[in-house]
């Protein structure tokens, strides 16, 4: 199983719902920011769909996008009805508002406890709501459906109010009207923060502040629109319904595989000045800071750099890190058995089991700056996980072959031929923004290994190498 289909986000229930509105989801800006200098940083290669599962895996990473589907056959589609404060998007303008009331009051009004009178009156039973067991009111105090209206908004809006009222229970003992009585002995002042000419700034109910907010800045608390953006952290303040449901549905399906999540990640990766290229005609499409750099069949390199290239060309695919044992035959140093288990915990998180760059062999410092140059200047690919792959060298040319100078490349010497820009083959040259192929055609081309181990624990590991 490749990476879009992985385990954890097992959702079966989504298969059987059809979304409502259309959603695709954004990298949050701040933190695909950290995502791409960490990729320009390491050089390293990256499967499109591999940053789209990055920025997936955590709704901190990205934005989730809403609109409406067209209505009938119409063409015309819907509004959705925006909350302003946290741009949330609901269906109906008046869960819109009752989301506002709930969640986002202080931003219109200071709010206070403050003590008053029991109501008077002669009170025989009292209302308690069947589904949070609150005590509501007696049906002849004055400000009964005002409250009942209230209680519904606040905390069970998902329940039709007709259900709601035919649940109410009676009470008719004398301890639960006295405890009802020293409920409303505690009240809630709402002062709105601005000063309005000729109104009121000060209410005892939510009900009051709420006439008040639509009555006089109601753009400022509900607007209709055709589209609303958020940030997935969000997701978890809307109240369960279609809108929801959906944008769960479709987050179920771009993290088994994120097609609509990379394609949308082109654009905003070719601005950043990353390269973006498929492998074969029918590969996976791979993005790098570094463009590649394919050789002239006559350019020479300086030994050392050449003697690594024909390396890994007969050992395609092999990690760095085996480099040093593989190709130069030291052996990999002994760590020390750390003392105790908080010795050997520091050690891990601060890297000093690590041998330092001043204790390294001279023939492993300078096998590195030759990898390094190779990657840099794009003759060798470093996928994620750390594997090597070295770009085919151009096919002769009859026409101009006599004509070339070789160039001589190494650590010490910079190659001429390095910062010029070579013709790419026909099948490895970067693609326009296309579509992907379709989960069962995503295969690897003939002659290279997907950067990406298609598992679990490879889109694990993918995660743990960038910051963000």
């Amino acid at each position: 199983a490749g990476p879009c289909a992985v385990g954890r986000h097992a959702n079966p229930d989504a298969a059987l719902f059809e979304p409502t509105v259309s959603v695709q989801f954004f990298p949050e800006e701040n933190g695909f920011h950290a995502v791409c200098q960490a990729m320009r940083h390491s050089c390293r290669t990256y499967e499109l769909f591999e940053i789209a599962h990055l920025i997936l895996a955590k709704p901190e990473r990205y934005l989730v996008e809403v609109k409406p589907k067209p209505a009938g056959n119409s063409g015309e589609p819907p509004l959705l009805y925006v909350s302003v404060p946290d741009e949330l998007p609901f269906e109906r303008e008046e869960d819109a508002i009752n989301h506002v009331m709930q969640h986002h009051l202080g931003t219109f009004f200071d709010i206070e406890e403050v003590e008053t009178d029991a109501p008077k009156g002669n009170f025989q039973y009292v209302s308690r709501c069947a589904f949070t067991g609150t005590l509501l009111a007696p049906p002849n105090y004055h400000r009964y459906t005002q409250i009942l209206q209230e209680h519904h908004a606040a905390h069970i809006p998902d329940v039709p109010f007709d259900r709601f009222k035919a649940k109410l229970e009676t009470l008719r003992d004398e301890e639960s009207i006295s405890a009802w009585l020293d409920n409303m002995k505690k009240g809630v002042r709402y002062t709105y923060k601005e000063q309005v000419e000729g109104e009121t700034h000060r209410f005892e109910s939510a009900g009051g502040a709420r006439a008040f907010l639509l009555r006089t800045c109601r753009n400022r608390v509900v607007n209709a629109a055709h589209s609303a953006r958020f940030p997935g952290i969000l997701i978890k303040e809307l109240p369960p319904g279609n809108i929801r449901r959906s944008i769960e549905t479709v987050l179920h399906k771009q993290n088994r595989f994120p097609l609509d999540t990379a394609n949308g990640l082109r654009g905003r990766l070719r601005r950043h000045k990353f390269h973006i290229y498929k492998k074969g005609s029918h590969g996976v499409s791979y993005v790098c800071a570094v463009r590649r750099n394919f050789r002239r069949p006559d350019q020479v390199f300086a030994e050392s750099v050449g003697n690594l290239l024909t390396f890994l060309e007969e050992n395609p695919m092999i990690p760095a890190a085996q480099l040093p044992e593989k190709f130069l035959g030291l052996t990999a140093p002994v760590e020390a058995e750390p003392a105790s288990k908080h010795e050997g915990e520091a050690a891990e998180v601060t890297g000093e089991n690590q041998p330092k760059a001043a204790d390294k062999d001279p023939r492993e410092k300078k096998l590195l700056l030759d990898l390094r140059w190779l990657v840099t200047e794009g003759y060798v690919a470093e996928y994620s996980d750390g594997r090597l792959y070295v770009h085919p060298a151009q096919k002769p040319e009859k026409s101009n072959k006599a004509g070339r100078e070789s160039a001589v490349a190494g650590s010490e010497t910079v190659p001429t031929a390095a910062s010029t820009e070579e013709k790419e083959p026909a099948e490895d040259r970067e693609t326009e923004p296309t579509a992907e192929q379709a989960p069962a055609e995503e295969n690897n081309p003939t002659d290279e290994k997907s950067p990406t181990d298609e598992t679990e624990s490879a889109t694990e590991n993918s995660s743990r190498e960038n910051p963000a």
